[in-house]
């Protein structure tokens, strides 16, 4: 049992060196990226589905250097984990011709 509940809400990333805080404030929230003490920060917002805003890739190595050429897996893990989070089954993609728009979409059926 407490192997689901882990699963499910648990924080099995840190295992892996990085964490996920999602902070809901109403509709949406931040959601904090950590790697030990270093964070980032990225915002959201729930609906139908949902949209995650992600921090700009022309400045993301100048403002996250300890992140530098990393920025696409470390979107993919906040998506990823989010969705597993949130919204179970769905699925999530960048919105068309942007880079820092995440969209978490239902599962066509």
């Amino acid at each position: 049992m407490i192997g689901i509940l882990r699963r499910l809400f648990g924080r099995a990333t840190q295992a892996q060196g990085w964490d996920l805080r999602i902070k809901r404030r109403g509709r949406g929230g931040p959601i904090v990226y950590a790697e030990g003490e270093r964070v980032i920060e990225f915002d959201f917002e729930l609906g139908n589905a949902g949209i995650i805003y992600c921090p700009s890739a022309k400045s993301w190595d100048q403002d996250f250097p300890w992140a530098a050429g990393r920025r696409s897996k470390i979107i993919e893990r906040v998506a990823c984990e989010f969705v597993r989070r949130e919204f179970g089954g769905y699925h999530w993609a960048f919105a068309e011709g942007r880079d820092d728009t995440v969209l978490v979409t239902k599962p066509v059926s």
